[in-house]
C-alpha cells in the first residue's frame, strides 16, 4: 500500500472540520507534524491559526463534491474515498483510492456507511506511523464549518466514536479537545471574507 509507505514512523494530524475547532488556536501544533491529512472541503482553511496550513494528505468522499476545488489543492496524494464512482480524469500517481476491502470491513463494524474521518483514522490504523494527533473530531457535535446545517448523511456517529476511541487506547493515539461551542454571530469578523459564504444559514 502505497500510503502505508508514506505514513510509516511519521508524526500524523488528522483535520477534522468541526466548526468549534475555531474556538482553538491548534494551528502551529497540527502544522508541527510530518503529515497533515484534510478531508473533504476541509482543505479550504478558514483560519490558519486555528486549523494549520499544512496539507499533505487530503481525502474526500467523491469526485463530483470536490471537483470545484480538486486540482487547486496542493497536496503529496489525494484519496477517493467512497468505494463508488472511481473515475478520475486525467489520474496521476498521486490519486489514490481507499481499499475496497477495508471499506467493507469497516462497513460491517460499524453497520452503516463509514464517513471519511472513521475511514482516515482506519486506515491509519492499518500503518505504522510514529504518532497520531486527531483534531476537530467531534462526532457530529457541531456542523462542518463549511456546510449551512449538520449533516449527519447516514453515518452510524456513536459506533464511530466508541471504535475510534478503541483504536486511540489500543494505538496511544492523542484526540484533542473540541467541545467548546462556537458562536458564529459573536466571531464573524474575525473570519476571511472568502469563507463567510460557508457560515450563512
Amino acid at each position: 500500500m502505497q500510503l502505508k509507505r508514506y505514513f510509516a514512523q511519521k508524526s500524523v494530524a488528522v483535520v477534522g472540520n468541526s466548526m468549534n475547532l475555531l474556538n482553538y488556536q491548534y494551528g502551529s501544533e497540527i502544522d508541527a507534524h510530518d503529515v497533515v491529512i484534510r478531508m473533504n472541503r476541509g482543505v479550504i482553511i478558514p483560519q490558519k491559526n486555528c486549523f494549520g496550513h499544512n496539507t499533505n494528505v487530503w481525502c474526500y468522499s467523491t469526485f463530483k463534491l470536490v471537483k470545484d476545488i480538486y486540482r487547486k489543492s496542493n497536496c503529496d496524494y489525494r484519496v477517493c474515498m467512497s468505494p463508488k464512482n472511481r473515475v478520475l480524469t486525467n489520474r496521476c500517481s498521486t490519486d489514490l483510492f481507499f481499499p475496497i476491502a477495508l471499506w467493507k470491513r469497516l462497513n460491517n463494524e460499524l453497520e452503516a456507511r463509514p464517513s471519511v474521518g472513521a475511514m482516515v483514522t482506519y486506515l491509519l490504523a492499518q500503518c505504522d506511523p510514529a504518532s497520531v494527533d486527531i483534531y476537530g473530531f467531534d462526532f457530529k457535535a457541531s456542523k462542518s464549518f463549511y456546510e449551512k446545517s449538520n449533516n449527519t448523511g447516514s453515518h452510524n456517529f456513536q459506533r464511530e466514536q466508541k471504535l475510534l476511541q478503541q483504536i486511540i487506547i489500543t494505538k496511544g493515539w492523542s484526540l484533542k479537545d473540541c467541545s467548546l461551542e462556537y458562536n458564529i454571530e459573536a466571531n464573524e469578523w474575525k473570519l476571511s471574507a472568502s469563507i463567510k459564504k460557508y457560515f450563512s444559514t
